[in-house]
């Protein structure tokens, strides 16, 4: 999968589950604070053979536990080749190792990209004490080389790393303009579409389409952006925003890091004469 050297396989070596991120356990005895000195990212990603892609999970998700034996990836700093586990780091409670439920009040969009075959979901998270730039813990990277993926940029200093989740702080929304891109075959037709959680009163979610100047709101039930994919490569072409009102076509971002793409397919009403 390309993944490089950086990129282990890991594996729970016990009978038992695992303690994996602070929401389990005391802030030691879990297996992303404890190996956080030989860590690059504090994020674990895990296969889902339901749907054929990888789970990432932070610091910032819900508790969640290493089932038995349970294989994963991490992604190590440079030069690092260990990763520790310990005894105190088992637990008798039993959890399904991917899945938790969202007990989470905070401000959380789960943006998605669709196929006729396939979905795929990025998530941003809105959280006190965060950042516009990478928190360790908090900001996870794609993983993995699927067909079809979605990722976010970071709203500053975007180096073009692409983040299956982004932490942003809980306030501010209107001036945090979040970069959205996608990887699919060109000639593809996708879906967007999103789940709002916790929206603060009076704010909306938009998708910002600068191809088409199309912005469209996607927190409203049954709601949904449709476009044509010409080219794979969607570099300063769709952003994300939360705010009030809708966001305009002339709203700027800081895009020194990404090359701006043009892009033209639009299907024009016929016209009948009577």
């Amino acid at each position: 999968r390309g993944l490089g050297d950086v990129y282990k396989r890991q594996g729970n070596p016990y009978s038992t589950w695992l303690f994996a991120n602070k929401g389990t356990t005391s802030a030691t005895n879990n297996l992303l604070t404890a190996n956080t000195a030989v860590l690059e990212e504090e994020t674990i990603w895990i296969w889902d053979s339901l749907n054929s892609t990888y789970i990432t999970k932070n610091q910032d998700d819900d508790a969640f536990r290493i089932a038995p034996t349970q294989g994963f990836f991490i992604k190590s700093a440079l030069g690092i080749s260990s990763f520790s586990f310990a005894e105190n780091m088992q637990t008798l409670t039993t959890q399904t190792y991917y899945r938790t439920s969202n007990t989470n009040t905070r401000f959380e969009i789960n943006l998605f990209a669709a196929t006729n075959d396939d979905q795929r979901n990025t998530t941003v998270r809105y959280i006190n004490n965060r950042t516009t730039s990478f928190d360790n813990g908090s900001d996870s990277s794609l993983f993995g080389g699927d067909d079809l993926s979605i990722y976010t940029e970071l709203v500053e200093n975007n180096t073009g790393k692409k983040l299956a989740i982004q932490s942003l702080p809980n306030s501010n929304f209107e001036n945090m303009v979040i970069p959205v891109g996608v990887s699919i075959a060109a000639g593809s037709e996708i879906t967007f579409t999103a789940d709002a959680l916790n929206i603060p009163a009076n704010y909306k979610v938009y998708l910002e389409d600068r191809a088409t100047n199309i912005v469209t709101r996607l927190d409203e039930a049954n709601s949904e952006y449709v476009v044509f994919i010409e080219s794979g490569n969607t570099n300063a072409r769709f952003y994300l925003h939360a705010k009030t009102s809708s966001p305009l076509i002339t709203d700027t971002n800081n895009l020194s890091t990404v090359s701006t793409v043009s892009y033209t397919h639009l299907t024009l009403p016929t016209i009948c004469s009577v």
